[in-house]
């Protein structure tokens, strides 16, 4: 059935077994409006093209939607009610984005969607798989609980995303996966109640063709994931957040690496692996980045990875001041993510010479209070939990 320049008021209530059912709705400009009680059925498809909808009550589809309008997001702001898919299969599909108030699937097949889609109130993806293609999915109710789901998850496909938003501290989960039986959930927790938002998705390839190279590594790192990877974007907001990786116990990788600096991949620091934490009744094997570093508008790749015992520094054994903005510091890469850490340095009689707490890209020595020559190192930096010490020579040259 097709409306334009109409005006329909759906007033059949919940309990009643008359409810309207239409093989297909095509709104040409109506003004449709779903009282609180209301129900309206769609049988097949559901197609807007312009108007307006006023949802306070159930829309249930039991077919394809379509918003042919790039200009409308189709509900009215004011719009509290529920939009329900319960087909097997079905596509969410046009050329703009659909807003729902409340979007549910009431079922376990899968829907593929072929626009952006929003969220406004609530999703619940039940047990389907929800095929975002090339496209985003975005819940932007900031509130926990906003997200429920039962079995279901998010195929994020190789450039689509699952984005929320966020203000509590507390634990917003990203339940993707690439398909049954193939989930790798990720959590995200922020340390305060700012505003943030977040696009998450799991890509299932070699990251290698994506031209992240898996050969391309630290010494810290002696394999990546070649079947699949993570992408984490900061879309607004600042505040601190830990990120939760799962997956399955028989998982043989042993921490995280981060494609650093868009040349190789690196050991995340902080990682903890705990085992045996539930996570929607399979998932058991988490790798908690605490303090993740996540940039803002900048997408950061992050996989599984098996980690050496290599040093996760990288400690310079020369430098010389003379003021050109090259090696003007003795400098130690990635201190900056151990903190609780000091150093001293002697000279060849013993004498101590310099010393500081938290040693930091900020405040490098800079060999001033010295002369040129050969001088000894002890560096204490604390390493998930263990106090480590590094002892060697850094050679200055002043001209």
């Amino acid at each position: 059935m097709r409306f334009k320049r109409t005006y329909i008021l759906v007033w059949v209530l919940l309990h009643l077994f008359c409810a309207k059912l239409w093989a297909q709705l095509v709104n040409n400009g109506a003004i449709i409006t779903v009282e609180q009680k209301g129900l309206l059925y769609v049988g097949d498809h559901a197609i807007y093209n312009s108007g307006t909808v006023f949802n306070h009550g159930e829309m249930v589809v039991l077919g394809n939607w379509t918003n042919n309008n790039a200009n409308a997001k189709v509900f009215d702001n004011t719009s509290t009610g529920k939009v329900i898919f319960r087909a097997n299969t079905g596509e969410l599909s046009g050329i703009g984005t659909t807003t729902f108030p409340q979007l549910i699937f009431d079922n376990t097949g899968l829907y593929v969607m072929r626009t952006n889609i929003e969220a406004r109130l609530l999703l619940d993806i039940y047990g389907i798989e929800l095929q975002t293609q090339s496209n985003r999915l975005t819940l932007l109710n900031a509130d926990p609980a906003s997200l429920k789901l039962k079995g279901g998850f998010i195929n994020t496909g190789t450039d689509g995303a699952f984005v929320r938003h966020t203000q509590a501290a507390a634990d917003y989960i990203f339940p993707l996966g690439l398909g049954k039986g193939m989930l790798r959930f990720v959590n995200i927790i922020p340390n305060d109640a700012k505003s943030n938002a977040f696009a998450v998705s799991l890509t299932g390839r070699d990251p290698s063709l994506d031209g992240y190279s898996r050969l391309s590594k630290t010494a810290s790192v002696s394999n990546i994931h070649d079947g699949y990877y993570f992408n984490l974007k900061r879309l607004s907001g600042s505040s601190d957040v830990q990120a939760i990786f799962s997956t399955v116990t028989s998982d043989v990788f042993t921490g995280l690496a981060s494609w650093m600096d868009h040349k190789n991949w690196d050991k995340l620091s902080s990682v903890k692996v705990t085992d045996n934490v539930m996570v929607n009744g399979w998932l058991s094997k988490s790798f908690n980045y605490g303090n993740a570093n996540l940039p803002l508008a900048q997408a950061v790749p992050i996989a599984f990875a098996q980690i050496t015992d290599a040093i996760p520094l990288e400690i310079y054994n020369a430098f010389s001041p003379d003021g050109d903005g090259k090696n003007d510091k003795w400098e130690v890469k990635n201190i900056d993510s151990y903190p609780n850490n000091d150093v001293k340095i002697f000279d060849r009689s013993g004498n101590l010479i310099f010393k500081m707490n938290n040693y930091n890209s900020s405040n490098f020595w800079d060999g001033q209070n010295a002369t040129s020559g050969t001088y000894i190192y002890i560096l204490r930096v604390n390493i998930n939990g263990v106090d480590k010490y590094y002892k060697g020579a850094v050679t200055m040259v002043k001209n």
